[in-house]
């Protein structure tokens, strides 16, 4: 009887390890820009941005779970020079998909 409790202990355990739950909110809005900025450089793995509270970086809601972006990436280019490229994105998460959605990209 003391084996089929810790079991049902552990299933109980690991229901509640599922995947965390979306959250509309600046910083995750900032992180997937950064992902969708990324895949358009010619080497994604080079690229650096700022942190999401520098001067550099400005966040406006523009709705619910919408953000606009606006700031800068650092990174190589075709021949290996590091290149400061601005951009402007506008992102919007959705809750039910569990996705986030770029839109409007200016670089």
């Amino acid at each position: 009887m003391h084996k089929t409790s810790l079991t049902m202990m552990g299933l109980l355990l690991l229901a509640g390890c599922g995947k965390p739950e979306f959250t509309c909110g600046e910083s995750h809005a900032y992180n997937a820009a950064q992902r969708i900025i990324e895949r358009h450089l010619k080497s994604p793995s080079t690229a650096k941005f700022p942190l999401s509270n520098a001067s550099t970086v400005t966040i406006s809601a523009s709705g619910k779970c919408k953000y606009q972006i606006d700031s800068y990436v650092d990174s190589q280019n075709a021949f290996g020079a590091t290149v400061r490229t601005p951009f402007s994105i506008t992102v919007e998460g959705f809750p039910a998909k569990d996705e986030w959605l770029g839109s409007d990209l200016l670089m």
